[in-house]
């Protein structure tokens, strides 16, 4: 559409927890954390949709300096940029690594909020998408809480919007990671969302098999 609508939907799937352990061994070994294995995979997988070399991927990022805003009370994020090189024919580990790199460089200037740079980037904007991204990835540690003696247990829901065109949004539990594909509901049919996550899962499989 000429205007987003911001209507969306969710496709839910799991990431068991072999793969989840399997995925963090082979990313450690090259220096690199679960988040970083998952946004080289990320960055493949919309590769592979798109045959784009490059890609920008949005991440949410905490801010809680200076140090005044530690103990409030409140949603404090950035949205940082990640401009990720797909380039070549290397293996997987060496897009990790490569992945390593660009995303310290980004958290290193994730001070500047994304609103002041949009004020001084010089570029037409379109009302039909987001800004410098349209696709996002999330990656939460969310522990189960504990409430006294009552038995806590997480319950996933679709919210029935979407920020961006896609979004991937990992979730950690015990038995692994619950995966999230929000999407565009103008640009995306459901069917189309749920042949996305079986084709992630089995490239999260494929890497761990041979890197």
């Amino acid at each position: 559409p000429t205007l987003q609508s911001f209507k969306g939907a969710n496709v839910f799937f799991d990431i068991p927890g072999p793969l989840t352990q399997a995925l963090k061994s082979m990313g450690s070994e090259a220096g690199c954390t679960f988040f970083m294995t998952v946004l080289a995979a990320f960055q493949v997988l919309l590769q592979w949709y798109s045959g784009a070399e490059e890609i920008v991927i949005g991440t949410p990022v905490g801010m809680r300096t200076p140090a005044e805003i530690e103990p409030l009370i409140g949603n404090f994020l950035n949205m940082v940029a990640l401009r990720c090189d797909l380039s070549g024919d290397s293996p997987f580990l060496n897009l990790v690594r490569r992945v390593r790199e660009t995303l310290l460089n980004a958290l290193s200037n994730s001070d500047l909020p994304f609103e002041a740079m949009m004020q001084r980037l010089k570029f037409e904007r379109d009302p039909s998408r987001n800004p410098v991204f349209q696709a996002e990835l999330q990656v939460l540690s969310t522990p189960t809480p504990g409430l006294g003696g009552l038995a806590v247990s997480s319950f996933h829901f679709d919210l029935k919007c979407a920020k961006f065109d896609l979004s991937l949004h990992l979730y950690e539990e015990d038995a692994g990671h619950v995966g999230r594909f929000e999407y565009c509901s103008d640009l995306f049919e459901a069917g189309t969302v749920r042949r996305l996550c079986n084709h992630f899962v089995a490239l999260l499989e494929a890497i761990v098999r041979e890197p």
